[in-house]
Protein backbone atom coordinates (compact mmCIF):
# COMPACT_ATOMS: atom_id res chain seq x y z
CA UNK A 1 0.00 0.00 0.00
CA UNK A 2 1.84 3.33 -1.26
CA UNK A 3 0.76 6.44 1.17
CA UNK A 4 1.26 9.75 0.03
CA UNK A 5 2.50 12.31 2.39
CA UNK A 6 0.50 15.74 2.93
CA UNK A 7 1.87 18.71 4.33
CA UNK A 8 -0.03 19.76 7.70
CA UNK A 9 -1.61 22.76 5.87
CA UNK A 10 -3.32 20.06 3.42
CA UNK A 11 -4.33 17.54 6.54
CA UNK A 12 -6.40 20.30 7.44
CA UNK A 13 -8.31 20.98 4.76
CA UNK A 14 -9.33 16.94 5.76
CA UNK A 15 -10.95 17.89 8.94
CA UNK A 16 -15.05 17.43 7.77
CA UNK A 17 -15.48 14.56 10.68
CA UNK A 18 -15.30 15.90 14.24
CA UNK A 19 -13.17 12.88 15.51
CA UNK A 20 -9.51 13.27 16.33
CA UNK A 21 -6.52 10.83 17.88
CA UNK A 22 -4.32 13.23 19.79
CA UNK A 23 -0.89 11.55 21.01
CA UNK A 24 1.77 12.88 22.71
CA UNK A 25 5.28 11.71 24.62
CA UNK A 26 8.57 10.16 23.19
CA UNK A 27 9.73 6.80 23.69
CA UNK A 28 7.57 4.77 26.32
CA UNK A 29 6.44 7.87 27.77
CA UNK A 30 3.54 7.55 25.57
CA UNK A 31 -0.61 8.91 26.44
CA UNK A 32 -3.09 8.74 23.54
CA UNK A 33 -7.22 9.82 23.26
CA UNK A 34 -9.93 10.56 20.78
CA UNK A 35 -11.26 14.42 20.80
CA UNK A 36 -14.47 15.54 19.04
CA UNK A 37 -14.39 19.25 19.72
CA UNK A 38 -11.25 20.61 17.44
CA UNK A 39 -11.25 23.66 15.70
CA UNK A 40 -8.65 25.26 13.39
CA UNK A 41 -6.90 28.32 14.83
CA UNK A 42 -4.41 29.43 12.11
CA UNK A 43 -3.52 28.07 8.69
CA UNK A 44 0.33 29.51 8.56
CA UNK A 45 1.26 28.29 10.97
CA UNK A 46 -1.20 25.49 10.55
CA UNK A 47 -2.48 25.16 14.44
CA UNK A 48 -5.67 23.51 15.89
CA UNK A 49 -7.14 24.16 19.24
CA UNK A 50 -8.43 21.18 21.08
CA UNK A 51 -10.11 20.44 24.33
CA UNK A 52 -8.49 18.38 27.13
CA UNK A 53 -9.59 17.50 30.38
CA UNK A 54 -6.88 19.09 32.45
CA UNK A 55 -6.29 15.78 34.77
CA UNK A 56 -5.65 13.72 31.76
CA UNK A 57 -2.30 12.20 31.40
CA UNK A 58 -2.24 13.70 27.30
CA UNK A 59 -2.21 17.27 28.44
CA UNK A 60 0.27 16.06 30.86
CA UNK A 61 3.10 14.74 27.91
CA UNK A 62 1.80 17.77 25.46
CA UNK A 63 2.77 20.31 27.85
CA UNK A 64 6.34 18.78 28.92
CA UNK A 65 7.18 17.87 25.55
Amino acid sequence: MHRSVISPSEALLDLSMPLVIITAGIGKEKAGMTACWVTQVSWKPPYLGIAIYHKWRTLELIMKY
